[in-house]
């Protein structure tokens, strides 16, 4: 069918970075210690880290269902419409968690769940662009700069990161800036982020959806939704003021 045409297509353009057969891709530790954890280990370590989250944030149970219960990783390169988890289906989920995950990145159990989901569901190779662009905000955090170490950059409009990592430098917003202001992607894919999270709302416990005019009721709603929205603010600004001169 045309959809599984397309799903081969954009399957066939995920590249994987490259890792030793004794490593693994990982957010919180380096490629040899990510190896030698368990898929089990890191199910419960990311399951965990979930039901904590979900004590503050109640709609992230809708995504418990990603835990699968054999506790194996997903092969997602084999995935089809007639297999038991719908290729298409999951992609969608997995994009909204990663919006929702985006907007409590600097809690420590954030982490544990994209750990999760880099080794179950490899999301560093099928959702790249997604990870990059939807945590820029947090660039000069170290979670950012481990996830970005992760990802095959090259091909993406966030390739001008790799000499950044390799020189072990801090990743920061003049980086972004210099090179937003000349591959016009970079803002273009943050502009739909900030559209489809301003959508999300975390604290009511129900079936996760989009609706037009679902904005932030709370204080703590508000925080949430800040530091993307002065992050991009402020890269507009620092963009029209090089553009001008």
């Amino acid at each position: 069918s045309l959809s599984q045409q397309l799903l081969k297509l954009s399957t066939s353009q995920n590249v994987p970075k490259t890792f030793q057969s004794n490593e693994k891709a990982s957010i919180l530790f380096t490629p040899k210690d990510s190896a030698a954890y368990s898929s089990s280990a890191i199910w419960k370590l990311g399951k965990d880290a979930l039901d904590t989250l979900t004590l503050n944030f109640p709609a992230l149970i809708t995504f418990s269902s990603l835990w699968v219960l054999d506790q194996k990783p997903i092969d997602r390169s084999v995935l089809t419409e007639d297999s038991g988890m719908n290729p298409h289906e999951l992609k969608g989920d997995l994009d909204k968690l990663l919006l929702s995950l985006s907007l409590i990145f600097n809690k420590p159990e954030t982490s544990k769940v994209i750990e999760f989901l880099i080794r179950f569901y490899q999301i560093h190779i099928y959702e790249r662009t997604q990870l990059l662009s939807y945590f820029l905000a947090f660039h000069d955090c170290e979670g950012y700069r481990n996830m970005a170490n992760c990802i095959q950059l090259k091909g993406t409009e966030y390739e001008f990161l790799d000499q950044i990592l390799f020189q072990k430098k801090s990743i920061k917003r003049s980086h972004i800036m210099n090179q937003a202001s000349v591959d016009h992607r970079i803002m273009s894919s943050y502009f739909d982020y900030l559209q489809k999270i301003k959508n999300i709302d975390l604290m009511t416990s129900s079936e996760f959806v989009f609706t037009a005019d679902s904005i932030p009721k709370s204080n703590n709603e508000i925080a949430l939704y800040s530091r993307m929205y002065s992050f991009f603010s402020i890269l507009c600004i620092e963009i029209i003021q090089v553009e001008k001169n």
